[in-house]
């Protein structure tokens, strides 16, 4: 592998710690970053952006296939690492500060499921945190779930979208992102439990999820909206049940952006 000379964008997470060590020493240390793995030369590495990878030191214990995702927490020593040479497609050395947690991958339908009709099995999803990754078109969603500790294991999401959908133009994103148009997509997001596995109408806590999926379909089908190189999305999802669970109400998140990739 080679190693990468310029990495600009990392100090785009979350920065928990930065401190200097002596002349010409930088720590920088970023917590549960969205993350994409790959395997070059028998080395594990992970994609923090489309393009920028970072190499744990501990890569051969480390156990993950390529294009499985995850959450990375690292720090590294910017004075160790070669800066003599711009070589593209290279990589940080990192130290991994925990284990890096696998994140669940689903799939994502481009045929919108039924939003009118409640699922047999359907969970309810409490929350969107308003925090997204998107790395190498898998688009990480952070949600809260409401239902009984027993069930956290057992539940399945479904993300899907039309690709006829009326791409309308958010006056709010063009002000805020400084942008022509501001074309939104949308995405709806749903959560059911497995058959048999008990009973989820009445939820007892609230547990935080993260999970990703697949957005390949989506930004080649509304690539022509796209600004800046990146796609503005909504997440619509299914927030709550009407008095007699026969119809979902629907929250919506804010619009964020993912890269597209040319």
């Amino acid at each position: 592998m080679k190693k990468l000379t310029f990495i600009s964008s990392i100090f785009t997470g979350i920065l928990l710690f930065t401190s200097c060590l002596g002349e010409g020493g930088h720590v920088i240390e970023l917590g549960l970053q969205p993350a994409v793995a790959g395997i070059e030369d028998e080395e594990i590495f992970f994609y923090i952006k489309d393009t920028e990878r970072v190499l744990p030191s501990t890569s051969s214990s480390l156990n993950f296939g390529a294009g499985e995702c995850a959450l990375i927490s690292y720090k590294v020593d910017l004075s160790e690492q070669d800066h003599t040479n711009s070589v593209d497609g290279g990589y940080y050395t990192v130290t991994l500060t925990t284990t890096p947690t696998t994140v669940p991958r689903w799939s994502t339908g481009n045929q919108l499921t039924d939003t009118a009709t409640v699922l047999p099995n359907e969970w309810i999803i409490s929350s969107m945190e308003s925090r997204y990754g998107c790395v190498r078109n898998q688009l990480f969603l952070y949600t809260n779930l409401s239902l009984p500790d027993s069930l956290l294991p057992v539940r399945s999401f479904d993300l899907s979208f039309t690709p006829n959908q009326t791409i309308l133009e958010d006056t709010t994103l063009q002000k805020n992102y400084n942008v022509v148009h501001g074309y939104v997509c949308e995405m709806f997001l749903r959560v059911e439990k497995f058959p048999g596995e008990g009973t989820v109408r009445q939820p007892r806590n609230t547990h935080r999820d993260v999970n990703a999926f697949p957005v390949g379909d989506l930004v080649s089908t509304f690539a022509q909206y796209a600004e800046d190189d990146s796609l503005f999305v909504r997440i619509k999802y299914a927030k709550s049940f009407n008095s007699d669970s026969t119809k979902l109400n629907w929250g919506e998140s804010e619009a964020f952006r993912i890269p597209v990739r040319r």
